[in-house]
Order: C-alpha cells, then structure tokens, then sequence
C-alpha cells in the first residue's frame, strides 16, 4: 500500500514550537538501538506538539535518525504492520530548499590560472593557483 502524507518537510521545518529547535542534531542521530542513548531524543519527541506529523513523515519517507520518537527499525516494523510500501527518498535538494537564500553566499569556485597554450597542440590546462 502507497502511504500518503500531506505533512511536509516544510512543514515540519517551518514550525517554530518543534521541541527540536536549538538541540543538537547529533541527539537524534545516536546509532543502534541502545536505550540509554536513545531516551534524551525520544524525551524531546514526548514533548514535541508536532510529534505524530513527525511520524507521518518519516514513516513515509526514507530518513535516518530518530523522528517522530522512532528509530529507523520500529519504522520499519510500523510500515510492514500497516502495509506501507512506497517509501520516498529525501534528496539533497530537498534538504538545501530548507536553507534561507537571503544573505547566503554562493560559494566561490575553486581558484584557477590557465597556463598558455601548449605549441604543438592549443590545449589550455586549468591549474589550481599555488600548484
């Protein structure tokens, strides 16, 4: 069964009362399944007023960590026990679109020189400056 979520990352993001906000991200990004290093994030999702949109999204898309209060494995048990199949990817884009554009710097390509061209054949080289 395709799962459907109108919840968006967006939406999760562009919540200012998410108990996340201003933790650091390594809290829900512990590995394993140990339960001591588990509870401080779950603590948090516990407290959270949008914890079961959390939920919805991750059970529908494929991320990492603990979200909505669950590690990738209990997501995974939840999906099979209601039959959820089609799970999404979430892209870089989808990660970058969340960073503010205002006041954000592109960053600068690499610096490059072109050496002259070589006699016998016009190839130009681009070498890195200080090389």
């Amino acid at each position: 069964m395709a799962a459907q979520s109108n919840f968006r990352l967006r939406d999760i993001h562009d919540r200012t009362d998410r108990a996340c906000i201003g933790t650091d991200t390594e809290l829900f990004f512990v590995g394993g399944d140990d339960p001591e290093l588990l509870e401080p994030a779950r603590e948090r999702c516990r407290r959270c007023p949008i914890v079961a949109g959390c939920l919805v999204y991750a059970l529908t898309h494929d991320v990492h960590g603990i979200w909505g209060g669950t590690t990738p494995g209990e997501r995974e048990e939840i999906r099979a026990a209601n039959q959820i199949t089609d799970v999404e990817p979430v892209t870089a884009a989808g990660w970058a679109a969340l960073k503010p554009t205002r006041g954000r710097r592109r960053p600068s390509p690499a610096r490059t020189t072109t050496a002259p061209p070589e006699p016998t054949t016009g190839r130009t080289d681009r070498l890195p400056i200080g090389a």
